[in-house]
């Protein structure tokens, strides 16, 4: 059975993590077999609900063919519509559709240079072919296989390729983490061990395909992979970090243990670096020109072809990545240990002469190039367009405060002036602006948070007392959480790591809690009054005069214990004769606004003690 919190899901996880990495050292073998039983199971069940369909159509025609009276039932259609109903409720329960990924698809007979690298990888490591290659926007490299028929096979495996990845790296590079994705499929290495990372792939989509389904059947089924995959997930966890390092070394042997080193380092560095030298200055560009005049894509390549910072700087920024040490919320072992089976230190990649994009893309790469940066000028010009808008009227805004006299700044004008300052003067320090607006509202958890932010980003850990209090705001919880976290990871506390992920957590499962209390209404609620300002209700009251349709309404506060601060209303109505109930419902559901969460229902869908209480303690509005 799950444990109930989150934190004791994740306790879970790590013992059975703990549980079987030491069975993975004791005893390799026994651990494999469990390991192939284990995933069986999933099969087994899902061959298991197959036949229940089967066998039951199959056994009501034969005992049709030996009993009249069954007969008689099959003629009159009654037991074939029972049966057509059960199996197409488990059909549908089991015929699940997973999306295979998007992207730019690259055809063979266009691009044979990039078709020649990955049929020879192919080769060399005797992994299942690949179907289908599409370039993305992310920094990523990735073999998905869906399957075809529901959740079953034959799979059709897509290798997507982030085309900044490909224009960052020079080839070698490139083919080590292509090397090192193929090396999770590797019959040649080890069968088994590329099985089980199929399986894990599997199991992870089926279980969020099935949790998109609905009905009984669907509901039975959910259950059981809420179970199975996490169990799965956690017991096969030693042997899929295994296969990490197995594929690390196939990237190696296949390339060179230099060319995986420097691959490793830039997947783990340069998408951030990218973002905050590249695209962090070309969004800021909406700041200043009100169209998106950019090729993002084509100014990328360039951006690559220099070295994107000093060999000292670069230095430093990897330091922290290197300290960090293995943990158990990611199969993938930390940067340092795979660096270390490679035998190689952490080393700049340096300055890309020819990328992996131009060397196997060839003449296609400018058309691509055009091509995404279309695409991204079309996702993005609103967007650039109504910041470079609130950016004029922020930074008029800002130098007309900055004229009031200093006496005559409200607490208002102070939030102001640091949080436009901050954002339009990256020269600035705001913290002083951040400090002074405090003085004059103290208790401002928001203000908490964003001093907190910039003290830990100067490492100093003071700010850990203002996230504590920011911390308290239910809108900062999480974040405060995060950015706590972040902080503490870097200077090693693991055990105030521990509090604030388990006070985040907490958070989390007071979240749902509060999210499952607010989507309807049971039986055992209690209802209190709505204590609502006479306004506020005589305005419901116009909105549902201007609805139609209603006999009458009364208005009932949900007594809830999340955030009771935040109030659940009832509106409970009852419709007049011959009123559409689904179009009435859905316009009380879409136009009328209300002061917090609020939930309509027909009176007589309510269970007859509510119905009570809606009369004893609800306000009439209609």
């Amino acid at each position: 059975m799950l444990s109930k919190t989150t934190t004791q899901r994740r306790h879970r996880f790590e013992h059975l993590v703990d549980e079987a990495e030491r069975a993975f050292r004791e005893d390799p073998r026994r651990y494999k077999r469990r390991l192939l039983w284990l995933g069986l199971l999933g099969y087994a069940v899902i061959g298991g609900a197959l036949f229940l369909i089967v066998a039951l159509i199959g056994g009501t025609l034969l005992a049709a063919t030996l009993s009249t009276a069954m007969l008689v039932l099959l003629i009159n259609w009654q037991l074939v519509i029972v049966l057509l109903l059960l199996a197409g409720v488990l059909i549908k329960a089991l015929w699940i559709k997973i999306e295979a990924p998007e992207g730019y698809r690259l055809e063979r007979a266009k691009f044979p240079a990039l078709f020649a690298e990955l049929d020879a990888l192919q080769r060399t490591l005797g992994a299942a072919p690949i179907h289908r290659v599409i370039l993305t926007d992310d920094f990523n490299a990735a073999i998905v296989a869906v399957p075809r028929i529901g959740i079953f096979g034959p799979y059709r495996r897509t290798l997507s390729v982030g085309l900044p990845l490909l224009l960052s790296m020079a080839p070698e590079q490139a083919r080590a983490v292509l090397a090192h994705e193929f090396g999770h499929l590797s019959s040649n290495r080890s069968g088994f061990n590329a099985w089980v990372y199929r399986v894990r792939a599997s199991w992870g989509r089926i279980l969020e395909a099935v949790a998109q389904t609905r009905g009984i059947a669907a509901g039975t089924l959910h259950r059981f992979f809420d179970w199975y995959t996490p169990y799965y997930w956690a017991y096969s966890f030693a042997l899929a970090r295994a296969n990490e390092y197995e594929a690390d070394a196939a990237a190696g042997q296949l390339t060179s243990s230099e060319d995986a080193a420097a691959a490793l380092v830039a997947v783990h560095t340069y998408g951030d670096l990218a973002g905050e030298h590249f695209w962090s200055p070309l969004l800021a560009r909406a700041d200043h020109q009100p169209q998106p005049a950019v090729r993002p894509y084509t100014a990328l390549r360039q951006f690559f072809k220099q070295p994107v910072m000093e060999a000292d700087a670069f230095q430093a920024r990897i330091a922290p990545l290197l300290e960090r040490r293995t943990d158990r919320s990611d199969t993938h072992p930390c940067l340092r240990d795979r660096l270390a089976a490679l035998g190689q230190p952490a080393r700049p990649p340096g300055p890309v002469e020819q990328s992996a994009a131009e060397a196997w893309l060839g003449e296609g790469l400018l058309p691509i190039l055009a091509t995404f940066d279309h695409h991204w000028i079309s996702r993005n010009r609103l967007r650039w367009q109504g910041r470079y808008r609130k950016t004029q009227e922020t930074r008029a805004a800002l130098a007309q405060l900055k004229t009031k006299p200093e006496r005559e700044l409200t607490a208002t004008d102070r939030w102001n002036l640091a949080s436009w300052s901050e954002r339009l003067e990256p020269g600035l320090d705001p913290l002083p602006l951040y400090q002074a607006y405090k003085d004059m509202k103290p208790d401002d958890a928001d203000v908490d948070f964003m001093i907190g932010r910039h003290l830990l980003a100067r490492s100093q850990p003071e700010g850990l007392a203002y996230l504590e209090r920011a911390a308290g705001q239910r809108s900062l919880t999480l974040d405060a959480c995060n950015l706590a976290i972040a902080y503490l990871r870097r200077t090693g506390d693991e055990p105030a790591v521990e509090r604030w992920r388990m006070r985040g957590e907490q958070h989390q499962d007071r979240e749902e809690a509060a999210r499952r209390e607010r989507t309807g209404v049971s039986p055992d609620d209690i209802l209190i009054p709505p204590q609502l300002p006479g306004d506020a209700l005589r305005d419901l009251r116009v909105q549902l005069l201007e609805i139609g349709n209603i006999r009458d309404a009364w208005i009932v506060r949900k007594a809830v214990r999340e955030f009771p601060e935040d109030p659940v209303y009832l509106i409970v109505v009852r419709l007049l004769p011959f009123a559409s109930q689904h179009f009435t419902m859905q316009r009380l559901a879409t136009e009328i606004l209300c002061p917090g969460s609020t939930l309509f229902i027909l009176r007589r869908r309510l269970h007859r003690r509510l119905r009570g209480q809606v009369r004893d303690q609800g306000q009439r509005l209609l």
